[in-house]
Parts: C-alpha cells; sequence; structure tokens
C-alpha cells in the first residue's frame, strides 16, 4: 500500500511467517513481523488492503487452508 509518503510491503517468509516493511518518508524502510513461523502456506499469497492512511489489514492462507488476518 502507498499514499507517497508511507508504503508497506508483506509477503511470506520460507518458514511460513509473514512479515512486512514499512517505508516512511521521513524514517526510511522498517521491517514488521505480522505472524510467527508455520502460520502461512509457503505456497500461499497476501492481500493487504487499506481503508485509512493509518490502518491496514492483511490476509493469507494458513498452513491447512484457513483465512488468517491480522490488523
Amino acid at each position: 500500500m502507498s499514499n507517497g509518503r508511507h508504503m508497506e510491503v508483506c509477503f511470506v517468509t520460507p518458514d511460513g511467517a509473514i512479515e512486512g516493511r514499512v517505508w516512511q518518508e521521513e524514517n526510511g524502510w522498517k521491517a514488521c513481523t505480522i505472524s510467527s513461523p508455520h502460520s502461512a502456506s509457503p505456497e500461499g499469497e497476501v492481500a493487504v488492503v487499506s481503508r485509512s492512511e493509518d490502518h491496514t489489514e492483511v490476509f493469507w492462507i494458513g498452513q491447512y487452508g484457513s483465512v488468517e488476518a491480522a490488523y
């Protein structure tokens, strides 16, 4: 997600965790952990939505096919 001053990227790591990187104009890039290892299917994908500038929701497929989320 990006608004010109702020950008977020989320992804599945090889061990099945969900991680993100957040970029802010004034601070640069910072890492963030969204879920623990083995939370996501390594073949799964991540969906990120934002209804406002200060709130992001992350959805992914769990190890056994469930839909997981972090707000």
